[in-house]
C-alpha cells in the first residue's frame, strides 16, 4: 500500500488521504507502466500539481485506467470540521485509511507492506505510528495484518507517485467548480 495526501495546511475545503493497493505479483507491471509514463512525458518524477498540461495529465490517466490496483481514499470536508491542529487531523485520518486498508487486506486473506509519503519531520512520522498503533487512537486498525509501516519520500518510490496522481486528480475533481456555502 502506498499513501499520498492532498489538501492539509492549504485553506482548501477538502482533505484528502488516499492509498493505493497492489497484489506483489503485480507489482512489477505497474511499476513497468509508471516508468513508461514517466520516460514518455520526459518526467524525473510526477507530481500531479506539476502537471499543467490538460493533455499530458490524460495521457497518465488513459494509460493507468487498464492497470490493476485498488484506491481507497478518505475524504474530509474542512468546512465541516471544528478548529483542529493539522498536526492532529494528519494521524487522526490516517488511522481512518489503515483501517480501511487493514480491513481490504484482511477480507483477501494477505498482508500489507504500507509506504507513505514522508513528512518532513522524521519524529513527526515516529509519532504518527506511535498514535496509530496506540490505545489512544480510535481506528480499528487491523495490525495482525500490516507487515510493517516506511515512510519514504515521494520522489524515491514511483508508487507514491502513483498514489499522489489518484489523490490529487481526485482533488482537482472536487475542487473544479468549489464554491464555499
Amino acid at each position: 500500500m502506498k499513501v499520498g495526501d492532498e489538501g492539509i495546511n492549504r485553506g482548501s475545503r477538502w482533505f484528502i488521504l488516499t492509498a493505493i493497493i497492489v497484489r506483489k505479483d503485480l507489482e512489477t507491471n505497474l511499476l513497468q507502466k509508471m516508468k513508461f509514463i514517466t520516460k514518455s512525458l520526459n518526467f524525473k518524477t510526477i507530481h500531479w500539481n506539476r502537471v499543467h498540461q490538460y493533455s499530458k495529465r490524460k495521457f497518465i490517466i488513459d494509460n493507468l485506467c487498464d492497470e490493476n490496483f485498488k484506491i481507497i481514499h478518505v475524504m474530509i470536508d474542512t468546512y465541516k470540521m471544528g478548529k483542529s491542529k493539522s498536526e492532529r487531523i494528519y494521524p487522526y485520518f490516517l488511522g481512518f485509511l489503515l483501517e480501511r486498508v487493514s480491513k481490504f487486506v484482511m477480507s483477501n486473506n494477505a498482508k500489507a507492506n504500507i509506504y507513505i509519503s514522508s513528512r518532513n519531520n522524521k519524529q513527526s512520522n515516529e509519532d504518527i505510528v506511535e498514535y496509530i498503533e496506540s490505545e489512544r487512537s480510535s481506528n480499528d486498525v487491523r495490525k495482525d495484518n500490516i507487515n510493517y509501516i516506511r515512510f519514504v519520500p515521494n520522489a524515491n518510490m514511483i508508487l507514491l507517485q502513483l498514489a499522489d496522481i489518484c489523490c490529487s486528480s481526485l482533488y482537482n475533481a472536487l475542487t473544479k467548480n468549489d464554491t464555499k456555502s
